[in-house]
């Protein structure tokens, strides 16, 4: 994979570092939803807003580890011998495994959930919306749910090999 990542170039590194900031668009979204429900369910609001937060930066993060951390594994997996490259690989994957399935799929996405949740909810309780759009949120935040548990069982059952 590091061989993969290195081949790129450039370009590569570029994408890589502009799908990063991607998940920066939770927090616009949160307050948002926060803006147009506050008046509703001000505390519940608030809550989501915190987890629209928590999502993009849990999110960010994991992607972030391509264009910097793994980027520089990449680097000095090239140059080193057998040996060296077992113990960069080794490192590639408890970074992907600590930021990518516990950081930003598990955390980002049971935030992301949680935010769907709580919003859809608070949309349910507010007069004059259309019910069905409240629904489609929370079938969402459930698969949401439900799929970051499948991660972190994934998660735990490899590291019990």
């Amino acid at each position: 994979m590091l061989p993969s990542l290195l081949g790129t170039g450039s370009r590569g590194r570029l994408v890589w570092t502009i799908y990063a900031f991607l998940p920066l668009i939770w927090i616009p979204a949160g307050v948002g939803a926060f803006e147009a429900l506050a008046p509703v369910r001000r505390g519940a609001m608030r809550l989501a807003l915190c987890f629209a937060l928590v999502a993009s930066i849990a999110m960010m993060l994991d992607l972030m580890r391509w264009p910097s951390i793994h980027w520089h594994l990449a680097g000095a997996f090239a140059q080193a011998a057998p040996p060296e490259q077992a113990v960069l690989s080794a490192t590639f994957d408890g970074l992907n495994t600590y930021l990518g399935n516990f950081i930003g799929e598990f955390l980002g996405e049971l935030a992301v959930s949680m935010f769907f949740l709580l919003t859809s909810f608070v949309w349910l309780g507010s007069p004059s919306r259309a019910r069905w759009i409240g629904w489609i949120g929370i079938a969402t935040a459930v698969a949401g749910l439900i799929g970051s548990s499948a991660t972190s069982a994934r998660s735990s059952r490899r590291w019990r090999r």
